[in-house]
């Protein structure tokens, strides 16, 4: 069992957060995105901003074609992909 602070995908902990709006300095709000550093797994922060979990199959369809979620994803994957000799 993984707990709220590991990504429910590959289990990396998540021990940082940084935000791609430069005026949002407070931790994420219910609702926001986070994509993990480790294996570029889309979660969804829930409550009081630290607790994460899976998107549903309606939120993972919104957030795959949002340019912006597509971006960071991408930049996140193409690291993690050469360290494990994949495209």
């Amino acid at each position: 069992m993984t707990s709220a602070l590991a990504c429910h995908d590959c289990g990396a902990r998540c021990d940082d957060l940084s935000n791609i709006d430069p005026a949002g300095l407070d931790l994420p709000d219910d609702g926001d995105v986070s994509v993990c550093a480790y294996c570029a797994c889309i979660a969804i922060y829930t409550g009081n901003g630290l607790d994460r979990r899976p998107p549903t199959p309606t939120e993972l369809q919104r957030l795959e074609n949002d340019p912006n979620v597509r971006h960071v994803v991408k930049v996140l994957r193409s690291p993690i992909n050469t360290l494990r000799g994949t495209r």
